[in-house]
């Protein structure tokens, strides 16, 4: 899958995979949905487990991915009790 997680305390970073020149004329749109379809089964799961889900995008703050990999967006968790 063209997708990477990393969990930081109440928060999932969410990143695709850089591909080379041939690939990404390809998948680059189709990763991108892969990926969205991908945070909305997260998000849905959440919701599941009586969190409060909400997705951001905060890619100036997020420098750490793996490499090879680009931010794509973060699903932060809180109780909703």
């Amino acid at each position: 899958q063209p997708w990477f997680f990393k969990v930081n305390d109440n928060r999932i970073n969410v990143f695709c995979n850089n591909p080379n020149f041939i690939k990404a004329l390809f998948y680059k749109k189709i990763n991108k949905i892969d990926i969205g379809i991908a945070i909305c089964h997260l998000w849905l799961a959440a919701r599941h487990f009586n969190q409060k889900p909400e997705i951001t995008y905060e890619d100036k703050e997020i420098q750490n991915g793996p490499e090879g990999y680009y931010y794509i967006s973060s699903l932060s968790l809180d109780n909703e009790k």
